[in-house]
């Protein structure tokens, strides 16, 4: 067999010694050689290191048998800690049973409560009444026509229009010759009447459409003085200017 020269010598002039190969055991390296002060540490422990391990634990240091895990503890269970941990939810009493939830009704919340698949009061903001209702359309008809009509009658003072009429005021057009002549585009939005009557009312007289070209919106009618600025501009503006 080839001799590790590095390895030999470690351990002849370093180490003072040889040493067990990394794939041997080392003493400790598996707790459970560690002995009782290991595995009585806990169940776990002395299930990890054996049957020996757990019967040494059971006779010589904890006093006596204890449960495997895979029996429930007692308290593990929420449920077997009795009506302290049943009644402190609704939630509580359903995890469980009927019988902590019927105990719960009759000798600590003083009477049924409704289960919690259905709708408490107040989880639907309708049922919450006029105050809610009446804040805003938006919510008189999220809860329904009866709702709408309550307030228009006691509380709005009247019919309002439905969120789907425009309100006035919402098309601006509406707003009159204060929106339409307060600009061309405003009066070509509201349409010709809105624009003649700006033009004869208003401004004073006929103004050009904005798609017709105004004096001086075409630079290269500003004539040499544009022109001749750089050749840039004496191109854009053609020869025939």
């Amino acid at each position: 067999m080839q001799t590790n020269v590095a390895r030999s010598h470690c351990e002849t002039k370093v180490w003072g010694g040889t040493r067990p190969k990394r794939h041997a055991e080392l003493l400790g390296s598996n707790p459970c050689t560690r002995g009782p002060g290991y595995w009585c540490i806990n169940e776990a422990n002395a299930d990890q290191c054996g049957h020996g391990a757990r019967s040494h634990c059971e006779t010589k240091v904890w006093g006596g048998q204890r449960p495997k895990r895979s029996t429930p503890l007692l308290g593990s269970n929420r449920c077997t800690q009795g009506p302290a941990y049943w009644c402190e939810s609704e939630a509580n009493a359903d995890e469980c049973g009927t019988g902590a939830r019927s105990h719960c009704e009759t000798k600590v919340w003083g009477g049924k409560r409704p289960k919690r698949h259905a709708e408490l009061l107040g989880s639907n903001p309708c049922t919450r009444g006029p105050g809610y209702w009446c804040i805003n359309e938006a919510n008189a008809d999220e809860c329904g026509h009866g709702a709408r009509s309550h307030c228009e009658t006691k509380v709005w003072g009247g019919q309002r229009p439905k969120r789907s009429t425009p309100l006035l005021g919402s098309n601006r057009c509406t707003q009159g010759p204060a929106y339409w002549c307060e600009s061309e585009a405003n009066a070509d939005e509201c349409g010709t009447g809105a624009r003649s009557h700006c033009e004869t009312k208003v401004w004073g007289g006929k103004r050009p459409k904005r798609h017709a070209e105004l004096l001086g919106s075409n630079p290269c009618t500003r004539g040499p003085g544009y022109w001749c600025i750089n050749e840039a501009n004496a191109d854009e503006c053609g020869q025939g200017v």
